[in-house]
């Protein structure tokens, strides 16, 4: 199109300057639409917008745009609690509108799926990873499983999250969690550990708690970013974030990669999602892949292992 060498030179300027006034348009909107969050957040009836706003455009995604308003972690919002079958408490998201635990049972859930699935108690000195943990509920009882079955080792235990306001209704809990299992009443005893290491973080911003044979340590923010900065291997992974039609990024291969680099040799991962997408998923990341309970479901969940 340019015939010599100035022209060319002036062409390239041009698109450059154009380039610069785009970013300067695009960032101005980043402002423009931080305070329109702001705002609107105050209303369920305005997220719900904005949230189907993101969901049609999410091609801004390119320009993390979607990811910041789509994790309104950085904002206070209000959950509806909820009080499962097993008579433990749960919550539900109003920004999705999807619930942290099934109606079946939040912390039986945590159990079979998770805790028993995997046999945590078997492994000495285990390293855990609760990716999404939101009431830390699959750790907690990963913890009580260890201990009730004589396992008295070092359990670590790394709390994965990027919602404060979810940590905060941690705190709101007792130190024992009471709940019914085949008509028993039981208890999960080591809650208060919990509760120590998210209060340590959000009124210290200390992220690592210590008891003894125990250390808990909460990263706190993006997982793509805080995974990096672990250098343990997990044993096992429970991971729930929510649902793949509202967090496609954390279902895809490329995540299930960097987890699967991130597991000990004989490590396993839990999760409730069997859709399709993320079998095939996990199995293209390298793990063999096999139906888990079915609970709250009418489908299993799913259990994946690196051998």
């Amino acid at each position: 199109m340019y015939s010599d060498g100035n022209n060319f030179i002036m062409g390239r300027n041009y698109w450059n300057v154009l380039w610069n006034i785009n970013v300067v348009a695009l960032a101005t909107f980043c402002v423009l639409m931080q305070l329109f969050v702001k705002v609107a957040v105050d209303s369920l009836h305005h997220r719900q917008l904005l949230l189907e706003c993101i969901m049609e455009y999410k091609c801004c995604r390119f320009f993390s745009i979607y990811e910041y308003l789509f994790n309104l972690h950085h904002l206070p919002y209000f959950m509806d609690e909820i009080i499962t079958d097993d008579g433990s408490l749960t919550y539900r998201s109003e920004i999705l509108d999807e619930p942290y635990h099934t109606k079946a049972g939040a912390i039986v859930e945590a159990l079979e799926k998770h805790a028993r699935a995997l046999k945590v108690w078997e492994k000495d000195c285990p390293v855990i990873f609760d990716v999404c943990s939101g009431l830390s509920y699959s750790a907690a009882c990963a913890l009580e499983e260890i201990r009730s079955n004589g396992n008295n080792s070092l359990v670590t235990i790394y709390l994965f999250e990027n919602d404060r306001t979810i940590l905060e209704k941690n705190l709101n809990l007792p130190d024992s969690i009471k709940y019914t299992q085949d008509g028993a009443l039981k208890k999960i005893t080591c809650y208060h550990h919990f509760k120590a290491a998210i209060r340590k973080y959000l009124h210290h911003n200390i992220n690592v708690y210590k008891s003894e044979n125990l250390r808990i340590t909460l990263m706190f923010g993006d997982f793509y970013l805080t995974i990096n900065s672990v250098e343990e291997s997990a044993d096992f992974v429970f991971y729930a974030p929510f649902s793949p039609m509202f967090t496609p990024q954390m279902w895809s291969y490329k995540m299930f990669r960097i987890l699967f680099m991130h597991m000990s040799p004989h490590g396993q991962l839990t999760t409730y999602s069997y859709a399709k997408k993320v079998r095939d998923a996990l199995t293209e990341a390298g793990f063999k892949v096999r139906d888990g309970p079915i609970l709250g479901r009418r489908s299993p969940s799913l259990i994946a292992a690196k051998d």
